[in-house]
């Protein structure tokens, strides 16, 4: 028998090990954000340095489809018919929510009324990190 066969099951072993240790490390800091966000929230801060690296707050957006993908595409024109791509229409709804300032808030009203009862639209806050210079 080839050793190739052996390295395969020898690593999707592996693989499949590590993603169940990657599945409760997501669990872990699913928890962890949760108490974080809370914490910033209640010491008004908008960031923190620990050991090496910035942790914050970042706001993005949830978009969800409530009817038929053609009803969509007629009433917003530059999404693809073939199917919608949920990181455009993401991007077309934040473009609509944002005011003169730049600033994106998640107010249904800024919406144009054929497209307000099409979607849902979610705000929603993650922590994110990133390493310090």
């Amino acid at each position: 028998m080839s050793t190739d066969y052996q390295e395969f099951v020898r690593l999707t072993r592996e693989k499949r090990q590590t993603e169940n240790v990657l599945k409760g490390i997501n669990e872990a800091l699913r928890q962890l954000e949760a108490r974080i966000i809370a914490d910033m929230e209640a010491n008004e801060v908008d960031h923190i340095r620990v050991d090496g690296m910035s942790i914050y707050p970042k706001r993005d957006l949830a978009v969800k489809v409530k009817c038929d993908e053609d009803d969509l595409c007629t009433a917003m024109p530059n999404l693809s018919k073939r199917a919608v791509n949920r990181q455009s229409l993401k991007s077309a709804v934040r473009e609509m929510l944002t005011d003169e300032s730049g600033r994106w808030e998640a107010i249904p009203e800024r919406l144009p009324e054929n497209i307000r009862n099409l979607l849902e639209i979610d705000e929603f806050v993650r922590v994110n990190a990133r390493e310090n210079d």
